[in-house]
């Protein structure tokens, strides 16, 4: 935006043009992008998986590592255990309510049907015990790494506070930069 200086009366015309400052240009710019990759994390995170029918879950251990990280966000659907094949990363029920996620190393054919032998990428032996079909959630279809981390520290009333003290903070902190610059010439 630019605007020209009216002058006084018996001095010279010298245009004097009013820019942006680019401290504030820089800040605004760091604002929305913020603001644009939380957006796009949440969809990522909660927005795709419900529309498309799977679930979301939070890796708790490095039993997964590298290929899941603790922290990551694992996104998981379902699929028909038939389907589901060696080498797939499927996310299950243990010990009656412990959520895991671990790798098929080997797919058998029981007297009540088909069961997964699952073994973490960073353990040495396999689980236990094999998975049976009905403890199947979903098969790994995504995975953000670290924003499991997040979501779990921006969860609850505590951690929205915070979150939303610090994208006022930011824009607090733009609104008191300087408005303009001026130039002349």
């Amino acid at each position: 935006m630019t605007a020209a200086v009216e002058p006084r009366p018996g001095e010279h015309a010298t245009p004097v043009t009013r820019r942006v400052h680019p401290t504030r240009r820089v800040t605004g710019w760091l604002f929305w992008l913020v603001v644009a990759g939380l957006v796009a994390l949440a969809v990522a995170a909660v927005a795709v998986p419900a529309a498309a029918g799977g679930k979301s879950v939070i890796v708790q251990t490095g039993s997964m590592e590298p290929a899941l990280p603790a922290g990551s966000l694992a996104v998981t659907r379902e699929r028909p255990v038939a389907e589901i094949a060696e080498n797939d990363i499927v996310t299950f029920t243990a010990n009656g309510d412990l959520l895991v996620t671990h790798r098929v190393v080997a797919v058998e054919h029981g007297a009540g049907g088909a069961e997964l032998v699952t073994k973490g990428d960073a353990n040495e032996d396999p689980d236990p015990e094999p998975v049976q079909a009905a403890d199947v959630h979903g098969v790994l279809w995504y995975q953000i790494p670290w924003l499991g981390t997040v979501l779990e520290a921006v969860s609850g009333t505590a951690g929205a506070l915070y979150g939303a003290a610090l994208l006022l903070l930011l824009f607090a902190a733009h609104l008191m930069l300087p408005t303009t610059t001026n130039r002349k010439g």
